[in-house]
Parts: structure tokens; sequence; C-alpha cells
């Protein structure tokens, strides 16, 4: 169902570096996959309910509201270098 020239463009996009030996062994696999699709895709799923979380967990974030909070000067009250307004500070970003 599937050749190693398949796999081998699957692969690249994903981008997974893969070997010879891998492409072997997967190349079988994913016909094997693509076997059971092909069976999932015969089931009647018609009175099936859609199902788009599974953990039963709820959103756990509070709302998004404004509150009090400090003034800009206090903010940087006890900055050693403020420069227009902004705290300064040392690169903190590698090249």
């Amino acid at each position: 169902m599937f050749s190693n020239e398949d796999t081998e463009k699957i692969a690249k996009l994903v981008k997974f570096k893969l070997t010879a030996s891998e492409i072997e062994k997967l190349t079988p696999l994913l016909g094997v996959a693509l076997e059971y699709v092909e069976i999932l895709k015969t089931l009647d799923t018609s009175s099936t309910e859609g199902t788009y979380e599974i953990t039963g967990l709820k959103n756990v974030f509070s709302e998004d509201v404004c509150s009090k909070s400090l003034s800009q000067d206090a903010a940087t009250a006890n900055a050693k270098l403020i420069r227009s307004g902004y705290i300064v500070t040392s690169a903190v970003i590698e090249k």
C-alpha cells in the first residue's frame, strides 16, 4: 500500500529524519495504520454525540476584569535605573 518513497515523503513533511532501516520498518506500519482508519470509517456514528473534551475539567481562568494596581511611580520606585519611565535591566536574550 505504501512505498518507501511515500514514507520518505511523509517523514519529510513532518520533519523526521529517518534512516534507511527505519523507513523499511515504518513503511508496512503505515499501511496497517491506514487499514485501521478504513475500518473506523465503516462504523455508524450517526447516533453518537461528538466529544470535545473528556476530562470533565472546567475553565480555571479568572474573569478578565480591571482592578486597582500600582502607579508607574510606585512600580518603579525601587528600580536602580529608570529611562523614560521604564525599568532598565541587563539583556536576557542570548544571540
